[in-house]
C-alpha cells in the first residue's frame, strides 16, 4: 500500500504539473493517467494474491492491513513528522547494503545532472517518484530495508544517467568506459550478494543453541 500510493501521488502530481493548457488535450491527459494508474493497481492486486494467497484465505486480515489505519482514531498522517533519524539510518546503513556507495553516489550525481530536465515530461514524474516515497519513508515510526526497494529502479536510472554523461567526455572510447564504470558499479553488490547468501545458508544460531543446550544442559536443571 505504502508504493501504490506513492506512485498514485507520483501521477496525479505530475499531471497537475504538466497539464495543457488546451482542455481537450487536458482531459485526454486525464484520462490517459487515470487509465495508467488503474492498469497499475490490477497488475500490482493480481501479483499480490498469486504470490501471497494468504490475502485470499485471510480476508479480514488482508482488509486490516490495508484500510485498519484509516478506522483507526489513534492514527493520523505524519503523526511522527518527517524522522531525521529515519534519513541518519538511510544514509548510514541502508544505502550501503541496499545499493552501495558506488550505485548511490552515482545515483545522485546522475539525479543532479538531471535536474536541468527536471519540467521535461519523461523527468518529472522521477523526482516526484523520489520525493513521495522519501516522504513515506520518513514519516513512519520505525523503517526496514526492504522499504527501499520501490527507489532500486529509479535509483539506477538516475546512475546510468550519470555513466552515460561520465563516458561522453571520452569521446572515442565510450563505448569502453562505459562497460568499465558500470562493472566497477556492479561487482561490490555482486560480491555482497554473495557474501549475504553464504551467511543465510549457514545453520541457524538458534537451531545451534537449543543443539548445545541439549548436548550440554541437563535436563533436570
Amino acid at each position: 500500500k505504502l508504493l501504490s500510493a506513492t506512485l498514485v501521488l507520483t501521477f496525479a502530481c505530475s499531471l497537475i504539473v504538466m497539464r495543457p493548457r488546451d482542455p481537450g488535450t487536458s482531459i485526454a491527459t486525464v484520462r490517459g493517467r487515470l487509465r495508467q494508474i488503474v492498469t497499475y493497481l490490477s497488475v500490482a492486486a493480481v501479483i499480490a494474491l498469486v504470490t501471497q494467497p494468504f490475502l485470499v484465505l485471510d480476508p479480514m486480515e488482508t482488509w486490516f492491513g490495508l484500510f485498519g489505519d484509516l478506522f483507526n482514531r489513534e492514527r493520523r498522517p505524519f503523526e511522527h513528522g518527517l524522522s531525521i533519524t529515519n534519513a541518519k539510518i538511510i544514509l548510514r546503513y541502508y544505502v550501503p547494503q541496499a545499493m552501495g556507495w558506488t550505485v548511490g553516489g552515482l545515483a545522485a550525481l546522475g539525479g543532479l545532472l538531471l535536474l536541468r530536465r527536471a519540467r521535461s515530461p519523461r523527468v518529472l514524474p522521477l523526482f516526484l517518484y523520489v520525493f513521495w516515497s522519501l516522504v513515506a519513508i520518513l514519516s513512519v515510526q520505525r523503517i526496514f530495508l526492504r522499504y527501499l526497494d520501490p527507489l532500486l529502479p529509479v535509483t539506477c536510472v538516475f546512475a546510468a544517467w550519470a555513466i552515460d554523461r561520465i563516458a561522453r567526455l571520452v569521446k572515442r572510447q565510450r563505448l569502453s568506459v562505459t562497460v568499465a564504470i558500470t562493472v566497477a558499479a556492479a561487482v561490490p553488490n555482486v560480491v555482497r550478494s554473495f557474501w549475504l547468501d553464504r551467511h543465510l545458508l549457514r545453520d541457524d544460531t538458534r537451531a545451534l543453541a537449543g543443539k548445545w543446550i541439549e548436548e550440554n544442559v541437563p535436563s533436570d536443571t
